[in-house]
């Protein structure tokens, strides 16, 4: 057997790797961009599995155990892959035009990992801190990598499936056997379930395949105003396509009954429409494809309301605000008695309880419903002010670019979708704690931070 020296070892990966460098590239590429199109098709779904049990009596296990979703999968797959595609392709990543998105979620992550040592549950502040900078990558590669059918095509595909099954549920009145799927197995006299009352007697709000008929409101919010901005570009053929599964979404955004969510949903229809009327020539290409599909939306949703319209008059009532003002006191409290840091990333369930000493019911303990208050006593005043920025710094760059931006649906469809999600955060907490609502406000950061430096180019050239 011919022996295999050391120096033909080296000669053959200097000359052979030149060769395959360039197809490994475009084959991580291509599967972290198929990783990442899963990702979108899966990320709503409560599909998990507990990696290590820590419950606390009576508390949600989501907020104390350390759980694995099907989409985390996706996640740590997407990002380990573009993270290979960028060594082997010597490729760096740049801020850009968009450090005061960047920055501020890095700054987020490193308040996270300092504060691991501090935290009232040290391992639990790892795991989301570890989610968090899966995020941060996820974030990094939505910056440069995907192309727009890697995000319609499963996003389209998730609306739908989400939309067939929350309609089914809401004509059955209980949940549809698909438990494999991560559905919540629930009927409307279930303990804990998130019922209506109206014509006489109780209605179950449509859960999709979340854990919360919130989060399916959001989740179906957002990928609606994107389809917006996607369907006013599209072809004619396209936009006939598209309708009929926009106004499937629209009325499964109906059965959830999520307040936050609806008014997610116009304040975002709002900015598109701004963006729209704003600049005439602009709209005269536009108007009739918008005015097609806020007609049918329109007269859709009317007639769902004015089926089921005792449920929406009870939902409109004004709501009790004593358990959110109780959990803001929390938040205070917490605040001021871990004044520098915060209680940890993840930690204000665990911090709460400790707080209590266990002694009060469970529903009661869970994260305050409003994100600003949530960030400032997990990771401190720092933490909080950084979320500020984050809230207030898109809309000031879109007011002193607003001449350059007039007509870009694309672009409003993706601050809409931002706006509605920031409008969420005042009322819930999903988009700061829960999988789905984190991928989804990453993966929104990620394609505006894109879109705006693209939009920034542009204008310098």
């Amino acid at each position: 057997m011919k022996r295999i020296s050391p120096e033909n070892i080296l000669w053959h990966h200097w000359h052979v790797y030149p060769r395959l460098q360039p197809r490994l590239v475009s084959c991580f590429t291509t599967l972290s961009r198929l990783f990442f199109a899963g990702l979108v098709l899966s990320f709503s779904t409560w599909k998990h599995w507990i990696l290590r049990e820590q419950r606390l009596n009576f508390v949600h296990f989501e907020f104390t155990d350390l759980v694995f979703y099907l989409s985390d999968g996706f996640l740590l797959a997407t990002v380990l892959l573009w993270f290979a595609t960028c060594l082997l392709g010597k490729q760096r990543w740049a801020v850009g035009e968009v450090w005061f998105i960047t920055w501020p979620l890095l700054g987020l992550l490193g308040l996270g990992i300092v504060n691991i040592p501090l935290a009232q549950d040290t391992l639990l502040a790892s795991y989301f801190t570890t989610r968090y900078l899966l995020l941060f990558g996820l974030y990094l590669f939505l910056l440069k990598e995907p192309e727009l059918p890697w995000l319609i095509g499963p996003l389209l595909g998730g609306l739908t499936i989400q939309s067939l099954v929350a309609l089914g549920q809401f004509i059955k009145q209980s949940s549809l056997g698909l438990q494999a799927l991560g559905e919540v197995t629930v009927t409307p006299y279930s303990p804990g379930a998130c019922i209506i009352g109206g014509m006489g007697r109780h209605w179950l709000r449509a859960y999709g395949l979340t854990q919360h008929p919130n989060i399916l409101g959001g989740v179906l919010t957002v990928s609606l105003l994107l389809l917006i901005g996607w369907y006013s570009e599209a072809s004619r053929s396209w936009r006939l396509f598209l309708l009929p599964f926009f106004l499937l979404g629209t009325v499964a955004l109906l059965t959830t009954f999520s307040r936050a969510a609806w008014l997610g949903f116009i304040a975002g229809i709002g900015l598109i429409l701004a963006v729209v009327v704003g600049n005439k020539g602009v709209t005269r290409s536009y108007n009739l494809p918008l005015l097609t599909l806020g007609a049918l939306v329109g007269v859709v949703s009317l007639t769902f309301i004015g089926i089921w319209g005792p449920l929406f008059l009870s939902r409109l009532r004004a709501p009790s605000l004593d358990e959110r003002l109780f959990l803001m006191q929390v938040a205070l409290i917490l605040t001021q008695r871990r004044l520098g840091l915060g209680v940890g990333n993840g930690n204000f369930t665990v911090a709460f309880y400790q707080l209590t000493g266990g002694g009060l019911d469970g529903p009661h303990y869970q994260p305050v419903h409003d994100i600003t208050l949530l960030a400032t006593a997990e990771l401190g005043p720092l933490g909080g002010a950084l979320w500020l920025w984050l809230l207030l710094t898109p809309w000031s760059w879109i007011w002193v670019r607003r001449k350059h931006l007039w007509g870009r649906l694309w672009f409003a469809s993706l601050s809409a979708a931002l706006l509605a999600l920031y409008l969420v955060g005042f009322f819930d907490f999903y988009p700061w704690f829960f999988p789905q609502g984190q991928v989804l406000l990453w993966i929104i950061w990620g394609l505006w931070a894109r879109e705006a430096t693209s939009l920034e180019k542009e204008t310098a050239d």
